[in-house]
């Protein structure tokens, strides 16, 4: 009979011991606030009551060490209502060496990397605490590029204003732009040959024909480099006028020997030529080559090609004078 009880209590054991369950650690943290004084800290807690709810779970480590979850909701109050970044640090760090394989690992791992830096700040602000030599150069400079930082600001603001100024100024002569540019191209020929004028429409002399009277002298020119005046006394007869071509026709105006420059005529760059691929542009007050290119492509990096098809017109650092016919290819 006794053979018997010792077996059935054996296989009573064997059963319990196979189908024990493990406990997780967020089962034996609601088991530990079940305790009295966790209950109460709790209560407290929740009533606004922080600093008798961390007195109370000061005094529960003090008397129970096992209760663990107590350094867990000690150190969220530290953090959060105390600002003891040290303290809460101490405590999560006892809470997950005590249970290292909490689900709140993670969430311990932050809320300490955060009271680290919390802490750090706070040290720093405090006047007994001595701040190395290095540590004020750091903070001069971030003061300097602060200030520069501002100063950029402020040019950025007059940069943008000067934009909208341009942009104003632009809207407003691009319909002038615009009728000069037809004008021109009303104004250019069509090709690069030009075809004589007719007879009609040639230019005549503005001077009147003057018959010589009698016995004046005749003035004749003698064309030459020089253009000199001969002058021949006529007989005291008087001359009969005989009809002549030259009666009919207007005198010739006096050209100038090809070979003597003119020394009244005004110096000034050819008229650059025109073909059917390109066509010209009249400088206006205040242009330059990086303006014309903005206006004639659209783009103001195409002022290469200005500057290459009028070399030998553009001034020092590719200067444009106003009234300056330039080719825009």
């Amino acid at each position: 009979m006794s053979l018997r009880l010792i077996t059935r209590a054996a296989l009573v054991l064997l059963l319990a011991s196979g189908c024990q369950r493990v406990v997780t650690v967020a089962e034996q943290d609601a088991r530990e606030r079940e305790n009295t004084l966790i209950h109460r800290a709790l209560e407290r807690e929740q009533a606004g009551d922080l600093d008798s709810a961390i007195q109370t779970y000061e005094e529960v480590l003090q008397e129970t060490p096992k209760l663990v979850s107590a350094h867990f909701h000690l150190a969220l109050l530290l953090q959060d209502y105390r600002k003891d970044y040290m303290g809460a640090i101490y405590h999560y760090c006892q809470y997950e060496r005590l249970r290292p394989d909490t689900e709140k690992k993670a969430l311990l791992r932050d809320r300490t990397r955060v009271c680290q830096q919390l802490l750090a700040a706070q040290l720093l602000s405090t006047a007994d605490v001595a701040i190395s030599r290095k540590q004020i150069e750091l903070v001069g400079e971030i003061d300097k590029l602060n200030k520069h930082l501002s100063l950029v600001e402020g040019e950025k603001s007059a940069l943008q204003e000067q934009k909208s100024d341009l942009e104003r100024q632009v809207i407003e002569q691009k319909s002038e732009s615009e009728r000069l540019r037809r004008l021109l191209d009303r104004m250019m020929p069509s090709s690069s040959v030009s075809t004589p004028a007719p007879e009609e429409s040639r230019p005549r002399s503005i001077l009147p024909r003057l018959t010589p009277a009698a016995n004046a002298p005749i003035v004749t020119t003698t064309m030459g480099p020089l253009r000199r005046l001969t002058v021949t006394e006529t007989s005291s007869k008087p001359a009969v006028a005989k009809p002549s071509v030259a009666d009919t026709a207007p005198p010739p105006l006096l050209k100038p020997d090809a070979s003597e420059p003119d020394p009244g005529a005004a110096t000034s760059v050819p008229a650059p030529p025109v073909t059917a691929d390109t066509r010209t542009y009249v400088v206006q007050p205040g242009d330059s080559v990086y303006r014309i290119a903005e206006r004639v492509y659209g783009d103001a990096e195409q002022w290469k090609k200005i500057r290459d098809a009028n070399k030998d017109r553009l001034g020092p650092g590719n200067q444009v004078r106003a009234g300056q016919v330039l080719v825009i290819p």
